[in-house]
């Protein structure tokens, strides 16, 4: 499990329309003078002489954005759902001594913890416009766990050596 926060806050441009009244030829707005759209042949047909005029304001836009994410990943790095309930009944007590224990048994996963903050890392760092300015951004890791869910597994061999698995979640007690 791998969970972290991105944060970033720049500034791009944009252009945002509004609408003024029919008799209005152009907008002051500081030092910037914006005119009219000029209105196609349809739309003059449609909304007459009285219609709304629109103006194209130019601006900047101060943009904050904050993602915030965990991952999940199964034994061989693919991301999944985490299908577990996480309660007092689920949870060791003393999992490191477990783990100990029945370590000939325990397998590791296929992932390393650098790819899954990477992956991480990717999925919330969506891409950001070409045109921005004075971006700061910053990726904050919260936490990267190794869940071990106990597994049961049993070898059959049949009378022609062919193999069969059956395999039991302890946890969710399904057949897998």
């Amino acid at each position: 499990m791998v969970s972290g926060i991105y944060t970033a806050n720049f500034f791009r441009k944009a252009i945002h329309p509004i609408k003024v009244d029919f008799n209005v030829n152009e907008v002051v707005l500081g030092d910037g003078v914006f005119p009219i759209r000029t209105k196609s042949g349809l739309n003059k047909a449609l909304s007459g002489k009285k219609g709304k005029n629109k103006v194209d304001l130019e601006l900047e836009e101060h943009v904050f954005i904050e993602n915030e994410d965990t991952i999940y990943f199964d034994h061989h790095g693919k991301e999944i759902k985490f299908p577990f309930k996480i309660n007092s009944k689920s949870i060791e007590n003393y999992p490191k001594k477990i783990l100990d224990i029945n370590q000939t048994n325990v397998k590791k996963p296929e992932i390393t913890n650098e790819s899954a903050i990477n992956t991480l890392t990717k999925k919330l760092m969506k891409p950001i416009e070409e045109d921005v300015r004075d971006l700061k951004d910053e990726f904050t890791l919260n936490k990267v766990s190794e869940i071990y869910i106990p597994i049961y597994e049993a070898r059959l061999i049949g009378p022609k050596k062919k193999v069969a698995l059956l395999r039991i979640d302890a946890v969710r007690k399904k057949t897998l």
